[in-house]
């Protein structure tokens, strides 16, 4: 019974899945929760553990103790009240599940290790068969698609490979077995799964447990044994290859390379996150950064270039886990946890090489089975964080228990002890409960509310509500928040009230991991959005020094604010951050818009710009041309009134005094109709009267002139046009007009 149940919490596991769900590793940690602690309440569960007490009270004693410091120190490190405790927390009672998993398989396998071994050969004979189905197009879980990839119930091919390879390891020593055929078949499926994932570290898996089954049953005494395993195996190999080349047109799995060197983008990605995380194990090497901190302390370390790749949809990506479990562990618990980890590999290595059977009845194929999976497990460690996994991390539990039960002790129980494994299995399974419970609520709100592919009212606040249960779980609150986002750029009528549900949620998520760059990104946007340009400068400079490849903040908010539809702010921001050199595009932004008769917009732009540059006659021209469009008189007058100006500066410069002239009279007919408006033209006449040796002319010009108007005129002119007037204030010839006016002291 024992067994069959922790089979069953197996496949419990590796089987959940939700087609909308944004990440599965939530939904399949809160499964393992809820199954785990469940059987834990159970009799028979509570029987093995009081039995596992009474054969090994001081390793539990030893154990748990060490635990309980782990934890205490674990949780010390995070702030009162913080999020992030429930993160440590959960990844604590994981690990201690999987351990309580390893330690009741110890007490069962040696009776029931058969059953256990059939469970496995069977769960993973039907994840092979699901994934082929899914490479030839038919897939029960996410319904057809564009681009069929062997993925299972898990989501992505990588994380299903990892857990496949130690189940074809298991299958393939279990086939060796004479009349063994749903071995046979499940390591058929499963080879071909595999060849269809194609993840290599997959294959370096299954070929490693291969080996170690074929070489293991060598040595039992069933005949043609290893025929049988290897057989299958080849027959799998053959049926994905098939398979492969008849679906190439349509996978996506096969649309990508198949190199082991850095000519594939995944392999140097890889390589990065790797020497990313030796920089984060070097800052902390002897106890790491602190259990399931790696997601938030890893993105002050990340690689630019790895940084760079981005989504499917566009976000900025991020590394929860290293794929790789032995570096994960040394940059959580540091040096210490990584040799507890050899010491206690060390220990099942030791236990398998001296007992001669796994199970009482074994013939040698169940320790070569459980042998080859221990195996592939590890090897898929390699390239899979195994442990984050929490399919990987029961499969691995299980196998380990397995090989515990090889230990020659005998094992007792006594009544006394049966009240306090009552008492712990309450405690443990009533935190489990508590965090499993709100995400397995949130998953059905998120299923409910997507199911029919679209997301009305009523579905949206289905996933507030979700978010709202599901408070702790940052890929929720993360997912819902773009939901929301989504819902508010589609939406105009009822933007802001998705916009505030997209910032609670983003907020939350950050409140767990507040260096969750999408997160950041996200909020940016939904700020900016929203008309809070302060908190989407925040969250952007937030973002840029987690990232500082991506550049100026002012920069990055006018293309977030452009890309948001608020094409004036966008370049009010570019301006800020740009500086003058932001003229020249946003004047060929303003002509496109007024071509795509956008006049208003088109002179709002124009009309910050020109500010910036007032000697730039077609610029100013432009914003008369836009004004004239729209109606505004005065706006338009004063334009072309300025445009003028501009263009008779320019003509002075290049000596066409006639042209400036020409222009100068243009511009007295924009002017405004009070006394002394006509300063700046007439100053600039008497320049032109000087270019053309006619001082006596300038001097009258300058007689006539108001000299509070010519002082204030001259102060306010632009530089090209200030450079001539103080070339015309140090004319000898005009020395007691200019001082008149006031010149003299420009």
């Amino acid at each position: 019974m024992t067994a069959r149940l922790l089979v069953l919490a197996l496949a419990l596991v590796a089987l959940a899945t939700q087609p909308f769900a944004y990440d599965l590793l939530a939904l399949k940690r809160s499964i393992l929760l809820a199954a785990a602690s469940a059987l834990l309440l159970l009799p028979p569960m509570q029987r093995a553990f009081v039995r596992t007490i009474g054969g090994a009270a001081r390793r539990v004693v030893v154990v748990a103790g060490g635990f309980a410091l782990a934890a205490a120190c674990a949780l010390a490190t995070q702030a009162p009240g913080s999020g992030e405790r429930v993160i440590v927390l959960r990844g604590l009672l994981e690990l201690l599940l999987a351990i309580l998993a390893g330690l009741l398989v110890r007490e069962v396998a040696w009776e029931r290790g058969e059953t256990l071994l059939r469970g496995i050969v069977a769960l993973g004979g039907v994840l092979g068969a699901v994934a082929v189905g899914q490479a030839l197009g038919l897939d029960p879980v996410y319904g057809p698609r564009t681009a069929p990839v062997p993925e299972a119930t898990f989501g992505n091919s990588a994380a299903f490979a990892a857990f496949a390879a130690p189940c074809f390891a298991v299958a393939a020593a279990r086939a060796g077995r004479p009349r063994a055929l749903l071995a046979a078949l499940a390591t058929a499926l499963l080879a071909a799964a595999l060849v269809l994932a194609r993840s290599r570290g997959a294959w370096l898996a299954a070929a490693a447990g291969l080996a170690a089954a074929l070489l293991l049953l060598r040595r039992a005494a069933i005949p043609r044994a290893r025929a049988r395993a290897a057989g299958a195996a080849a027959l799998g190999v053959a049926a994905g290859l098939a398979i492969a080349l008849a679906a190439a047109p349509g996978s996506e799995a096969a649309a990508r390379p198949l190199g082991l060197g850095l000519e594939r983008s995944s392999n140097r990605v890889r390589l990065d996150v790797a020497r990313s995380t030796l920089a984060l194990v070097a800052e902390r090497p002897l106890l790491g950064c602190g259990p399931g901190r790696f997601r938030d302390e890893y993105p002050r370390v990340r690689r630019e270039r790895e940084a760079r790749i981005g989504t499917r949809e566009g976000a900025a990506s991020e590394v929860d886990h290293p794929h790789n479990e032995p570096l994960r562990l040394l940059a959580e618990g540091g040096a210490l946890t990584g040799v507890l980890a050899m010491l206690a590999l060390a220990g099942l290595a030791a236990v398998l090489a001296r007992a001669p059977r796994a199970t009482r009845g074994d013939d040698g194929s169940s320790r070569a089975a459980l042998a080859a999976g221990g195996v592939a497990w590890l090897a898929a460690s390699l390239t899979w964080s195994t442990l984050y996994d929490p399919a990987c991390a029961l499969l691995g539990a299980l196998l380990a228990g397995g090989v515990l039960a090889c230990e020659d002790e005998v094992s007792s129980s006594r009544p006394r002890e049966l009240p306090f494994a009552r008492l712990f299995a309450a405690a443990v399974a009533a935190a489990s409960l508590w965090l499993a419970l709100p995400t397995l609520r949130a998953e059905l709100s998120d299923w409910r509310a997507a199911r029919d592919g679209a997301l009305d009212r009523g579905d949206l606040d289905a996933l507030a509500r979700a978010a709202a249960l599901d408070r702790f779980n940052v890929d929720r609150q993360y997912s819902i928040g773009v939901q929301f986002l989504r819902a508010a750029r589609g939406d105009a009528g009822a933007a802001d009230h998705h916009l505030a549900r997209a910032r609670e949620c983003l907020q939350r998520a950050l409140d767990l991991v507040p260096a969750h760059v999408a997160s950041w990104q996200a909020l940016a946007e939904a700020a900016a959005r929203a008309g809070d340009d302060e908190t989407a400068r925040a969250a952007i400079a937030r973002l840029h020094a987690l990232e500082p490849w991506r550049g100026g903040v002012e920069a990055g908010l006018a293309e977030l604010l452009a890309s948001a539809g608020r094409e004036l702010a966008a370049a009010r921001a570019r301006l800020d951050a740009e500086g003058d050199s932001a003229v020249a595009p946003l004047l060929a932004q303003a002509r496109a818009l007024r071509g795509a008769r956008r006049g208003r917009l088109a002179a709002q732009i124009l009309d910050l710009i020109a500010p910036r540059a007032p000697e730039d006659g077609d610029l100013w021209r432009e914003l008369a041309l836009a004004l004239q469009e729209l109606g505004d008189d005065a706006g338009r007058r004063r334009a072309f009134r300025q445009s003028q100006i501009a263009y008779a500066v320019t003509a002075l410069g290049e000596m066409q005094s006639e042209k400036a002239r020409e222009n100068l009279a243009v511009a007295r007919r924009f002017a405004p109709a009070e006394p002394g408006s006509t300063a700046i033209e007439e100053l600039l006449e008497a320049c032109v009267d000087m270019q053309r040796a006619r001082p006596d002319a300038a001097r009258a010009r300058l007689e006539a002139l108001d000299p509070a108007a010519a002082l204030g005129a001259a102060q306010i002119a632009p530089p090209t046009a200030a450079r001539f007037l103080r070339m015309l204030a140090a004319q000898p010839a005009l020395k007691l007009e200019i001082e008149r006016l006031g010149l003299d002291r420009l």
